[in-house]
């Protein structure tokens, strides 16, 4: 069976970003550069989006977007992502909903998050819980998880913060042991909560090393 001119021009294609990805790890950048053109010009959205982080790198901004967009119109959600977060630093907050919207539509995880985040500054409690739960559960975001966990905290439901910090905790997510640990302690399950502490405060988490002090203060350990 041959191939037709359609599955020759994708393996052209997938050759010359292999080939840039190559050069560009052994350092011929500017080698590398000419490829990434060359694919643009081919149309891949790939090669559209990573001249834009090479922009960006550049602090080029202006043309960083330009390659972004180029990308964003050949679907790249990553790119979709990236306008995002540029209109973010520029305090266009309307313009990265709009961008991370699109993302999302689109299962980028980074932009679910986003959402989330803006939907909890927004106020808009259950769109936030909504946005999380999709990152947590698509994605496995262990950030995800444990922002969800804190909202649930916060609104008295202890059993399913409970569940969401244990998942998060168990990717080594070191303020979600904290933030289990410290709900354990609370809830009376002193001997349950330190091992989390512990593991906590071994990652440097303040919080967790002065409710050690408290838990080993009422013990009457010291170790």
């Amino acid at each position: 069976m041959q191939n037709g001119p359609d599955d020759s021009k994708a393996e052209t294609l997938a050759e010359l970003l292999e080939k840039a990805r190559h050069l560009e790890t052994k350092g011929h950048f500017i080698e590398a550069e000419s490829l990434w053109q060359e694919a643009i010009r081919a149309g891949s959205p790939e090669a559209a989006y990573h001249m834009g982080l090479i922009k960006e790198r550049k602090q080029q901004k202006a043309e960083a977007e330009r390659y972004y967009r180029l990308a964003a119109d050949r679907r790249s959600s990553d790119a979709m992502f990236a306008l995002g977060l540029q209109n973010e630093d520029n305090n266009d907050l309307a313009s990265a909903e709009n961008w991370w919207t699109r993302a999302s539509e689109a299962d980028h995880g980074g932009a679910i998050l986003k959402l989330a985040h803006l939907r909890e500054k927004q106020g808009d409690g259950p769109g936030a819980v909504k946005l999380y739960k999709r990152a947590a559960e698509q994605f496995g975001d262990p950030e995800a998880m444990n922002n969800l966990a804190i909202i649930y905290r916060n609104n008295y439901h202890f059993s399913l913060a409970l569940q969401w910090w244990r998942k998060a905790a168990s990717t080594g997510h070191s303020e979600a042991m904290a933030n289990l640990g410290a709900l354990l302690a609370e809830l009376g399950r002193e001997e349950d909560a330190l091992p989390w502490l512990e593991a906590a405060a071994r990652n440097g988490q303040e919080a967790a090393k002065r409710n050690l002090i408290r838990l080993r203060g009422r013990s009457g350990t010291n170790d």
